[in-house]
């Protein structure tokens, strides 16, 4: 079972109610209800659509498997006689990412393990290529 869960979700929006009847020009007979369901709708459609978060939330992902990955690696500067590196990644299902609390994983056996955050490295900075 493979997927992206929200485990907490944020405790604002991006756009407040307010915001949004300010920025509509609605009429004070438009029920507050109805706004934030429409808001919401929007904020979930956005960031559907672009593929990022706007406001962070703890998620956790699940994948089936993990396969080995062979992708050119291509940071920094080069100049010359380059090698080609290979990295084995997981892109992970939305962007930004602040921090990845753990990685947990299943062996042979199916015992659940933790894998040693000085295993990997979390790449906060680049973005998610669509």
């Amino acid at each position: 079972m493979s997927g992206l869960k929200i485990i907490a979700g944020p405790s604002v929006t991006p756009v407040s109610r307010t915001e949004a009847r300010n920025h509509l020009s609605l009429d004070e007979d438009i029920d507050d209800s109805q706004v934030r369901s429409y808001l919401q709708a929007a904020i979930d459609w956005a960031e559907n659509y672009t593929g990022r978060f706007f406001i962070n939330r703890t998620c956790q992902m699940m994948l089936d498997g993990a396969r080995e990955i062979d992708d050119i690696l291509w940071e920094g500067m080069r100049t010359g006689y380059s090698t080609t590196s290979y990295v084995d990644h997981i892109e992970l299902a939305a962007t930004p990412v602040v921090s990845v609390e753990s990685i947990k994983y299943y062996n042979d056996s199916d015992v659940q393990s933790t894998w040693s955050a000085t295993n990997y490295y979390v790449d906060t900075y680049s973005e998610q290529q669509g």
